[in-house]
């Protein structure tokens, strides 16, 4: 029998440092939605001896839109909106996310 992974059981960390120096800030204070996006980027091609098209994922462009009640002091809240007031572009605007997972007892990967 399948059981139902709750939210809470998949954590997500906000990396409110530097890549050199990471800080790992808890995702959650004010959090209210989090899904994740894959947006695969796909290739489909009709071949002429095929009634039917084939598609292969070539990439992924992963996301995470969230939607967040301000709450001053929260670090991720924080380093968003610095990235907001700076007008941050490009590089200056890319952020880690690393996700853990509670529910798995091993990693394989």
């Amino acid at each position: 029998m399948t059981q139902k992974i709750r939210r809470s059981r998949f954590q997500s960390f906000f990396n409110t440092g530097t890549t050199m120096s990471p800080t790992w800030s808890r995702m959650g204070d004010g959090i209210t939605t989090g899904k994740i996006n894959m947006n695969p980027k796909t290739t489909e091609e009709n071949y002429i001896h095929e009634d039917t098209s084939s598609m292969s994922v070539d990439s992924y462009g992963p996301n995470m839109p969230i939607k967040q009640t301000a709450k001053a002091g929260d670090p991720v809240f924080e380093a968003v909106f610095d990235l907001y007031q700076t007008r941050a572009v490009l590089s200056d605007a890319e952020k880690q996310i690393l996700h853990v997972y509670l529910f798995q007892t091993s990693f394989e990967g």
